[in-house]
């Protein structure tokens, strides 16, 4: 979130003052920070999204990104990002085993992926990241092929009590148990990284994890999860027009509300998300944001609304 909202300040700036500015020594060093820290954590996405939040933020705050643009990062992420983060963090995950996280065993890591064995295994990952594509889809097919009849329903398992144990912070309970549910879903379904203390994450889809806890009836979960979303992303669309720094609700709205690949994670996630956006808009604010009837005031009408001319 920090991370964003620096960005966002500087490329205002930078739209404002001179366009040499926009990506100025100061805004390297925090992409170059925010993709070592990913690499600290030896997670792929913790590397690759700070490069997404600069192309959002980008297209937001300075000038729209083109169509054929996006489709070029998406081959790039596919060919490139992905498949050498990927081959990263399995180098990064022995390191981490013996010796924990440190800039040494980054360091280890980054000089064997020139070695002949990564060089091998480049084609692999590239099919792998392409299949993962598709693994959520794929996720709830399994689900259904393999429940009831060879795997019981969970009957609540995935979703409680473990979800309602992420409101609790570990400064309180520093021996809260660790439930890992997307590798649960890797082990039990496709029968990956079984026994192994660290091993990848599959996603079962919320509509796959709906159904393996309670069958057919859990698929009514989606309505109130639709709900949420339609809930923010109207209110980013309206606070976008009146709202210089609405870099906050952009990213609440795109990568905390509809993260609902697994449910273990959302609700405690959306409130902590909720906590800390309000709190970088009440600093921007120099005081507590103030909420607007935006229906009533900004758009009483739909036909005003698609009609700015007409008399209010």
């Amino acid at each position: 979130d920090l991370f964003m909202l620096l960005i966002w300040d500087k490329f205002i700036h930078a739209k404002i003052s001179f366009l040499a500015t926009l990506f100025s020594p100061l805004v390297i060093i925090l992409i170059g920070l925010e993709v070592m820290a990913g690499m600290l954590d030896g997670s792929r996405s913790r590397m690759i999204m700070p490069l997404v939040y600069v192309a959002l933020v980008y297209n937001f705050t300075f000038s729209r990104v083109k169509w054929r643009h996006v489709i070029l990062g998406f081959v790039f992420l596919v060919v490139v990002l992905a498949p050498v983060t990927t081959l990263f963090r399995d180098a990064y995950e022995d390191v981490l085993v013996e010796s924990g996280a440190s800039i040494e065993g980054v360091s280890s890591s980054v000089k064997s992926l020139s070695a002949s064995r990564a060089a091998g295994q480049f084609e692999i990952q590239i099919i792998i990241v392409i299949a993962r594509m598709s693994s959520a889809l794929e996720g709830v097919v399994t689900v259904y092929d393999k429940v009831p009849s060879q795997e019981d329903y969970a009957e609540g398992e995935t979703f409680f009590p473990s979800a309602i144990l992420n409101f609790v912070p570990r400064l309180f309970w520093a021996d809260k148990p660790v439930f890992l549910p997307g590798r649960e879903f890797a082990q039990t379904f496709w029968n990956k990284g079984v026994g192994k203390a660290h091993a990848t994450n599959m996603e079962i889809n919320m509509v796959g994890e709906a159904y393996y806890n309670f069958g057919w009836l859990g698929l009514f979960l989606a309505i109130p999860l639709g709900v949420i979303l339609r809930f923010f992303t109207e209110r980013v669309a309206n606070y976008s027009r009146i709202e210089k720094n609405f870099a906050p609700r952009i990213y609440f709205a795109l990568f905390v509300v509809p993260a609902v690949g697994v449910f273990h994670y959302y609700p405690a996630n959306l409130l902590r998300g909720a906590l800390f956006n309000l709190l970088f808009l009440s600093i921007l604010h120099h005081g507590l944001p103030r909420v607007l009837r935006l229906r009533s005031r900004y758009a009483p009408d739909r036909r005003l609304a698609d009609n700015p001319e007409s008399p209010q």
